[in-house]
């Protein structure tokens, strides 16, 4: 009969830091396999609420093989971690297994490959466009000397997308040509 944790192993990581204790006879229950798979499909759907649950679940109840129960816990962990920051040791002991690698063409041209059809969502445009509106853009390194740049205002903004817009939609008609003195006049207007 298969054991079940009652304090998960992934549970009981965080909560005591080491794994020492999580096969002791009090954390420990012995149950049939269609248990098993029950009790993780409610602790799923009911308690925790947490990916490794039901994974579990599924991988007990034979729905699933081993590969694909850990393909699935990667993926649960890595969406777990996402937006979380990084200690600057982990940066740099990164930084340092990266430069050591050296990509071979084929592998350069299969990230290449994996990239296309890759699309920004307009959220995401808008989220970023927002972000950077009102930011000056200076150099990387802060030894270096500072660009001058100017602060376009949101209303300047919104005013050059629109008027690039019309350009366009002058642009793509079809049998006509740009008659660049209607465009003059319409600059002077805004000026």
């Amino acid at each position: 009969m298969p054991l079940h944790h009652i304090i998960p192993r992934h549970e009981w990581k965080t909560r005591f830091g080491n794994l020492k204790g999580l096969n002791a006879k009090d954390n420990t229950i012995e149950l049939t396999m269609e248990q098993h798979a029950h009790v993780h499909a409610h602790y799923y759907a009911e308690i925790t609420h947490h990916e490794y649950d039901r994974i579990a679940s599924l991988y007990i109840a034979s729905l699933i093989n081993k590969q694909e129960a850990l393909s699935l816990s990667v993926v649960a962990r890595n969406r777990a971690r996402k937006g979380e920051k990084r200690s600057p040791e982990f940066c740099i002991f990164m930084s340092a297994v990266r430069k050591g690698m050296v990509f071979t063409p084929e592998h350069c041209r299969n990230i290449s490959l994996s990239k296309i059809g890759m699309k920004h969502t307009q959220k995401w445009k808008r989220e970023t466009s927002l972000r950077m509106m009102d930011k000056v853009r200076g150099p990387y390194k802060p030894e270096t000397k500072p660009r001058k740049s100017r602060i376009i205002s949101p209303e300047h903004r919104t005013h050059i997308s629109e008027g690039l817009v019309r350009a366009w939609k002058l642009r793509t008609r079809k049998n006509t040509s740009i008659n660049h003195s209607q465009v003059i006049e319409k600059k002077e207007k805004y000026r």
